[in-house]
């Protein structure tokens, strides 16, 4: 299955002299699906935390992405931002398993 979305990243920005700020950057990637299984992971909240974590999203490595490959933090999958969980580089390609549902920290 191939795969068109945005993968988060997170940058410094400086918002005021001296000032810096952690802010979201999302830039779109091409890619393909190679495993796709969605698991239910029991907790003592009310309800279940939803996992992918056998998703396995490969996508086309571009120069941004070779050099902030360390600060990617979601990639967004079935209208849901998931937590990428490990980054396997095969360049061209890197290919990220993905985990929980992001939540923005």
């Amino acid at each position: 299955m191939k795969f068109y979305g945005p993968i988060g990243f997170s940058a410094q920005i400086e918002v005021e002299p001296g000032v810096w700020q952690d802010k979201i950057v999302a830039r779109m990637y091409f890619g393909d699906v190679k495993k796709n299984h969605r698991s239910f992971t029991s907790t003592s909240e009310m309800n279940d935390k939803i996992r992918i974590s056998s998703t396995l999203i490969s996508v086309v490595s571009d120069g941004y992405l070779d050099k902030h490959i360390g600060e990617m933090r979601y990639v967004e999958y079935l209208g849901v931002r998931w937590k990428i969980q490990s980054v396997e580089v095969n360049y061209p390609r890197v290919e990220l398993i993905l985990g929980e549902v992001w939540n923005g920290q």
